[in-house]
């Protein structure tokens, strides 16, 4: 499972982050594997934290992530920062009101 260079994703990781950490870590994954969070993804409540995996359990704790949420880990987190750069809140999807068809 622990391989370096690959990107591992758990959805409903949460509860299990201490475990996952200690597991990947003990089959060769290095401790400062970059790692991200993504809590309640695609809503207005998103929020996204980034760490290492040797600090992930204590993060969510800290932060008092809820579910749902996701859990990246690997080198690909580090292009959050420079792929934010092109998201704000005016290129976000708004809802659209389109006219009716109408037959004829």
């Amino acid at each position: 499972m622990a391989v370096e260079r690959q990107t591992l994703v758990f959805y409903m990781g949460i509860a299990s982050s201490g475990m996952i950490s200690q597991r990947l870590i003990q089959h060769g994954l290095s401790a400062s594997t970059p790692v991200a969070i993504i809590e309640r993804g695609t809503q207005p409540e998103q929020r996204v934290m980034t760490s290492v995996l040797g600090t992930l359990a204590m993060m969510i704790e800290l932060h008092a992530v809820e579910t749902p949420a996701l859990l990246i880990i690997g080198d690909v987190v580090t292009l959050y920062r420079e792929a934010n750069t092109f998201y704000n809140e005016t290129n976000a999807l708004r809802s659209a009101i389109t006219p009716r068809c109408s037959v004829g």
